[in-house]
C-alpha cells in the first residue's frame, strides 16, 4: 500500500510538470484564455487527486483488514490443527482400547466354548455312567459287597484282634460269593475257606465273659474275713477261777489237780511252730490298703486281658493269690473259692500269633481287576477333544 502512494504521488509530479510544460510552451494567444478554464481545470486535479487518495486509503484500510483477517485464520488453522492433533491422539487410544477390548472378549469367547465343551463332555460322561449303574448287573453289586467283607474281617482280626467277629464276617463274604455261582471265583473261596479254618483252629477265648468275672471278684473283696497270719497262734484268754472251778467242778480230784498243774505250766512256756517264714502282724488300719492294692491288681490283670498282654495278665492273677493266701482266712469259703479261680484263669492263654486271612481279599480284588479290564477298557480314558467329532464319548479328567 505505501508503494501505491508513492506511485500515485509520482504521477500527480509528471502530471502537473507536463501540465507545467504544456502551459509553457503554450503561445501567447492560449495563455489569454478565460481564468474559468483554468480554474476548471485546477478543480478536476484536485478531484483526481482526491479520489487517488480515497482510493489510496481504501487499498490500505482493504489491505490492513485483509491483514488482521489472515492473521486470525492463521491462528484459527493453527488452534484447528492443534485440536485436530489432539482428536486424532484421542481417536487412536480408543482404537487401541476398542482392539484391546475385542481380543479380550475374543479370548473370553474362546474360554467360555471350551468351558462348554467340557460341560457337554462331563454331562455326556455321567449320562453315560449313570446308563452303565443301571445297567449293572447284580454279579457286580455281588462282587463289591464280597471285597467290603473281607475288608471288614481284616480290619477286625488285625485292629481289634477279634476272632470271632472276623470269622463270622469271613463267613458271610464265602456265602456272597458262593451266591455270584462263578467258576472264576473257585481260587477266591479256596483261600477264604482256609482262612476260616485257620481261625476256627485257634482257642476261642471268652474274653467278655473273663472280664466280667474279674469285674465279680473286684466287687466281692469288699466282704472278705481279714486275719493276719499269726492271729491264730495268740494265746487263748486266761479263765478266772471260778470258770475254771465249775469246768473241773465234776473232774476227779486227781485230774482238777494235773489240769491246775498244766495251766500253770502253759503261762511259763510258750511254744510255737516256726516251720514257715513268720510274717508280721498288719495293723488295723491297713486292711483297708491291703484291698485297694488287691483290688488294684486285678484291675491290672482285666486291662491286660482287653489288650491280649499274656505276661502282664499271668502276674498279675498270681500276685493276687498269694496276697490272698497270706493276708486272708484261707479256710474261709469266700476266700477258698476266690483263689481256686484265680489260680485257674492263670493257666489261660489270652494272647495268640495273628494269621494271614488277607490272601483271599487280594485274590478277589484281582479278579475284580482283570473281569474290569476285560469289559470296561477305555472308558476311563481322559477327555479329549476328536479331530473329526467333538461329540465323541469320553469321561472327563478326574
Amino acid at each position: 500500500m505505501h508503494q501505491k502512494s508513492q506511485l500515485v504521488s509520482a504521477n500527480q509530479q509528471k502530471t502537473g510538470q507536463h501540465v507545467t510544460d504544456a502551459n509553457e510552451t503554450l503561445p501567447a494567444a492560449d495563455v489569454k484564455k478565460p481564468a474559468p478554464q483554468a480554474k476548471k481545470k485546477k478543480n478536476l486535479s484536485w478531484l483526481l487527486i482526491l479520489v487517488i487518495a480515497l482510493i489510496a486509503a481504501f487499498s490500505i484500510a482493504s489491505a490492513i483488514y485483509f491483514w488482521q483477517n489472515l492473521s486470525q485464520q492463521n491462528t484459527l488453522l493453527s488452534h484447528l490443527d492443534s485440536q485436530n492433533k489432539s482428536a486424532q491422539q484421542r481417536v487412536q487410544y480408543l482404537e487401541q482400547s476398542l482392539e484391546r477390548r475385542l481380543k479380550n472378549l475374543e479370548a473370553d469367547k474362546q474360554q467360555q466354548s471350551q468351558i462348554l465343551t467340557q460341560l457337554d463332555r462331563q454331562s455326556l460322561y455321567n449320562t453315560e455312567k449313570l446308563t452303565e449303574m443301571g445297567a449293572s448287573s447284580r454279579a457286580d453289586w455281588l462282587l463289591a459287597e464280597a471285597e467290603y467283607l473281607l475288608h471288614l474281617a481284616n480290619q477286625r482280626l488285625l485292629l481289634e484282634r477279634d476272632l470271632k467277629n472276623a470269622e463270622a464276617v469271613m463267613i458271610s463274604a464265602d456265602k456272597v460269593l458262593a451266591e455270584i455261582n462263578d467258576p472264576g471265583l473257585l481260587p477266591v473261596r479256596a483261600a477264604l475257606n482256609q482262612e476260616i479254618l485257620s481261625l476256627q483252629q485257634l482257642s476261642h477265648l471268652d474274653r467278655e465273659g473273663m472280664f466280667m468275672q474279674l469285674s465279680a471278684i473286684i466287687s466281692s473283696l469288699d466282704g472278705l474275713k481279714e486275719s493276719a497270719y499269726l492271729d491264730t497262734s495268740k494265746p487263748e484268754p486266761e479263765q478266772t477261777p471260778s470258770q475254771r472251778s465249775s469246768q473241773t467242778s465234776d473232774l476227779p480230784a486227781w485230774k482238777q489237780a494235773w489240769l491246775e498243774v498244766w495251766g500253770e505250766l502253759k503261762k511259763a512256756v510258750l511254744i510255737r511252730r516256726l516251720d514257715h517264714p513268720v510274717a508280721p502282724l498288719m495293723a488295723p488300719e491297713q486292711n483297708y490298703y491291703l484291698k485297694q492294692n488287691l483290688r488294684l491288681m486285678l484291675e491290672q490283670a482285666n486291662l491286660a486281658l482287653l489288650e491280649q498282654n499274656q505276661a502282664i495278665f499271668t502276674h498279675s492273677l498270681k500276685q493276687a493269690s498269694i496276697w490272698l493266701e497270706n493276708y486272708f482266712d484261707t479256710q474261709d469259703k469266700q476266700t477258698k473259692t476266690l483263689i481256686s479261680k484265680l489260680k485257674s484263669m492263670q493257666t489261660l492263654q489270652i494272647s495268640y500269633e495273628t494269621p494271614d486271612i488277607s490272601k483271599s481279599l487280594r485274590l478277589l480284588k484281582t479278579k475284580i481287576e482283570a473281569m474290569y479290564l476285560n469289559h470296561s477298557l477305555g472308558k476311563l480314558s481322559n477327555p479329549t477333544p476328536s479331530s473329526t467329532d467333538n461329540s465323541t464319548k469320553q469321561e472327563p479328567t478326574p
